[in-house]
């Protein structure tokens, strides 16, 4: 967990450092835009479509678990036993299953925006587009302000003791 908010933080150093770099650099003229990846999320009909797959799953599947519920009640105590465990046993793996699912769906959704705003971008010509949801996510980016090469270069010499 403090791996994961030391490169926040850090994603948020590079961030800051490239703004700066637009905003002293007057020759040029660029061109920023952000999206609030919240809004974007929920009024993106291809996650709404998905959120309604995941709950409709999510409600046949109750269904399953509140039948076996119901047999468990009504079954006399010698055979309540092996539906309480098939009980358990079904309600891991639908859990797990659904867990699977929710995940392959995100990639699918977030795989699908990140095109669709690479294509937007080749038509609306921003320089950079940022995501905002307060981790400083870069969505798309015009290649001319790129300088990931340098910084990779950079911060690999520094890691090995050298360009300070």
């Amino acid at each position: 967990m403090k791996h994961i908010k030391l490169i926040g933080v850090g994603a948020l150093g590079v961030l800051l450092g490239v703004l700066l770099f637009f905003l002293l650099d007057s020759s040029k003229t660029q061109k920023i835009a952000y999206v609030s990846l919240p809004d974007l999320l929920s009024q993106f009909d291809f996650a709404k479509e998905s959120e309604q797959k995941v709950q409709l799953i999510t409600d046949k599947r109750k269904a399953i678990l509140d039948s076996l519920q119901y047999l468990i009640v009504k079954e006399d105590s010698s055979s309540r036993g092996a539906l309480v465990q098939e009980y358990q046993l079904k309600e891991a793996q639908f859990e797990a299953d659904l867990q699977t699912f929710q995940q392959e769906l995100h990639t699918q959704v977030v795989e699908q925006l990140s095109q669709y705003l690479k294509d937007y971008n080749e038509k609306q010509k921003y320089d950079l587009i940022l995501g905002a949801r307060g981790d400083g996510a870069i969505m798309a980016a015009s290649e001319s302000i790129n300088i990931t090469e340098d910084v990779v270069i950079y911060i690999n010499e520094r890691y090995k003791g050298g360009a300070k």
